[in-house]
């Protein structure tokens, strides 16, 4: 048998037995073909371009070294509070064109090195860094500047067209000033008034700052080869007067600031200089009705002085039967009332000023008197319960028909009509009085005059007030509305709206006496709704006594002392809804505060009984009480 044949039988046995016996590879295998194929494919690129992968890895490495040694200067700056001997000054100077003239780190004995890493080995950089490829301890490649206003520093390296930079990459670009440029104000014919304000100073100290302006026909962004003003005043703000400007010329402005590097300007603004005339506006009438209406302009600009002012008026367009003079002024919105005038007409009107140099009017304007609802004001709210409240209202115009009623109405929701529950409380126009009853206790209401006449109802402004809150609605334990309860120690008698309900013989380990003993000093004082010390009603038991004076104390629940002090309140009692006083005790560290939000402290106990009493820094057991829904 020839080779050949034997070959390919043997080759086609083998392979058939891999279809019998095999389902595919293993994942073994897998990864052995994945990292062969990857180590033949790093091979071939180095083949390809060996010099491009090795230079690559030395960037990196470069890019490594200068942050490592940017990192060990900030370290020893923060460490050792600066930069001190034996380190010498950071390279910091700039050539005429305002660019860093770097120096090389290195230890050669030349002016263009910088011995950076005596200051550096061994605590804060543990070995010298120089370039991989062509560096040393003498020459590393690697260059350092610190710029001399922001003390930033940058290290680089560079070579041909490569940069590679750590610190501050735009280290050549030192920023000149940057402000803002305030709004045009207080225009007259020949000046103006703006200043700026600054927000940055830039990378040098400001040698001159003011204000440039040229005629917009000149030019719309203005510099110092311009009209200037200089200002000497210290702060980031500034305001200049700009004068000799000539009337009814557009100019524009700039705020400046120049320090070492160039000029800064702030943004651009725009005005008119005034006429000589005065220059006036006419503005819409208000207050119109069926007989009267106030007529309003505005002077925009006075002229070369204060003018007169007057509105032109007539039933005719461009044609002004009557004159108001309304006085001498200078600029700013001016009225005129007119009363008695006809009903049902259409009246064109025109605002005027006049000065020595000549007078301006404003364009025409018009409005039309018909009939209208009543114009009145609605009274404040007065004496508020917990159903009931008091207001009203003063019609001062009736539209030019009669007011046929009035009163007040309210709701809960705002904006209350005629539509609402309301009071009648008669004709004509005037002032009255309105009583509001069967209202909802602790219930926020909007309540505003109305007057009706044939055109429909004109109400007054709206007023907001809430009704006493007892405890209608309130689920048990809930806030009582009115004040909250506010208790303090005191020497020589509680203030005039305080209840005293304990008296004690000092701050501190004291003795006891009911609030009626003329013995001890220090009262324990509170103020809230209708409050009193009797123990009868809507009351509770704070704490008991053992005798009148010189007694100790227990608390509510001991069975030893006879003699309770109490704390009540009246509040509500006339309503079907009344608040009671609920009292309790909580130990140290935990306050009042967590029996509900309106407890408040009165004092505290050393033990539940025959104990001494204080202040409620005194001792751990605190007494709390509050006003509260049953």
């Amino acid at each position: 048998m020839r080779k050949k044949d034997f070959f390919n039988r043997h080759f086609e046995k083998r392979l058939m037995g891999f279809s019998r016996n095999s389902i595919g590879f293993t994942f073994v295998e897998v990864l052995v073909v994945v990292a062969i194929i990857t180590i033949l494919a790093a091979a071939v690129i180095i083949v390809i371009n060996p010099a491009k992968r090795f230079e690559e890895a030395r960037d990196r490495q470069r890019e490594m070294h200068l942050q490592t040694i940017l990192n060990a200067i900030e370290m020893r700056m923060t460490v050792e509070r600066g930069w001190f001997p034996p380190c010498e000054e950071f390279p910091s100077d700039i050539d005429e064109q305002a660019q860093p003239i770097f120096k090389t780190i290195g230890t050669k004995d030349d002016s263009l090195f910088y011995d950076l890493y005596k200051c550096l080995l061994p605590v804060y950089l543990s070995t010298e860094l120089f370039d991989p490829e062509e560096g040393s301890k003498e020459d590393t490649k690697y260059l350092i500047w610190q710029n001399p206003y922001n003390k930033k520093i940058s290290l680089i390296y560079v070579k041909k067209d490569k940069k590679i930079v750590a610190g501050p990459e735009n280290y050549a670009a030192f920023s000149v000033p940057s402000l803002s440029t305030n709004e045009i104000t207080s225009i007259s014919y020949n000046s103006a008034i703006s200043g700026g304000k600054m927000i940055d100073y830039g990378d040098a100290p400001i040698s001159e700052r003011g204000l440039v302006w040229a005629t917009s026909s000149v030019s719309e962004y203005p510099t110092i080869l311009d009209n200037k003003i200089l200002d000497q005043s210290p702060g980031d703000i500034f305001s200049l007067a700009i004068a000799g400007l000539n009337p009814n010329t557009a100019y524009s402005v700039r705020a400046y600031a120049v320090n070492d590097f160039g000029e800064g300007y702030g943004n651009r603004r725009w005005f008119n200089t005034c006429t000589l005339q005065p220059m006036v506006n006419t503005l819409e009438a208000i207050n119109v009705s069926y007989n009267r209406a106030t007529l309003r302009g505005e002077v925009v600009c006075v002229g070369t002085e204060n003018p007169s002012r007057y509105f032109e008026w007539g039933t005719t367009t461009g044609q002004y039967t009557q004159n108001t003079p309304v006085g001498v002024s200078g600029a700013g919105v001016f009225s005129a009332n007119l009363i008695n005038i006809k009903v049902q007409q259409t009246y064109y009107f025109r605002a005027c000023a006049q000065n020595t140099s000549g007078w301006k009017c404003g364009t025409e304007k018009s409005f039309y008197t018909d009939y209208t609802v009543p114009v009145l004001t609605t009274a404040e709210v007065e004496n508020i319960t917990w159903n009931s409240a008091e207001s009203g209202g003063s019609i001062s115009d009736d539209g030019g028909m009669p007011v046929t009623a009035r009163g007040v109405c309210w709701n809960i929701i705002g904006s209350p009509t005629i539509d609402d529950q309301c009071t009648a409380d008669g004709t004509g126009t005037g002032s009255f009085v309105s009583h509001m009853a069967d209202l909802v206790p602790g219930l926020t209401y909007y309540v505003r005059a109305y007057a009706v006449n044939d055109i429909g109802a004109g109400y007054g402004e709206i007023k907001v007030f809430k009704t006493i809150g007892f405890c209608f609605g309130i689920e048990s334990g809930g806030d009582p509305g009115g004040t909250a309860l506010n208790c303090s120690v005191r020497e020589e008698g509680c203030f005039e709206e305080e209840i005293s309900l304990l008296k004690m013989s000092r701050l501190a380990n004291a003795h006891a006496e009911t609030a009626d003993q003329a013995f001890y000093s220090q009262h324990i004082c509170c103020s809230g709704n209708e409050l009193s010390n009797s123990c009868e009603g809507q009351h509770d038991t704070f704490l008991k006594l053992a005798k009148i004076t010189n007694s100790h104390v227990e608390k509510k629940d001991q069975q030893n002392y006879p003699i309770s002090a109490c704390l009540s309140t009246t509040f509500g009692s006339e309503t079907p809804y009344p608040s009671t006083i609920a009292c309790g005790y909580v130990t140290s560290p935990n306050n009042c505060s967590d029996l509900g939000e309106l407890y408040a402290c009165l004092g505290s106990l050393a033990k539940e009984t025959n104990s001494h009493v204080g202040d409620c820094d005194a001792f751990p057991i605190k007494i709390c009480c509050a006003n509260i829904c049953p």
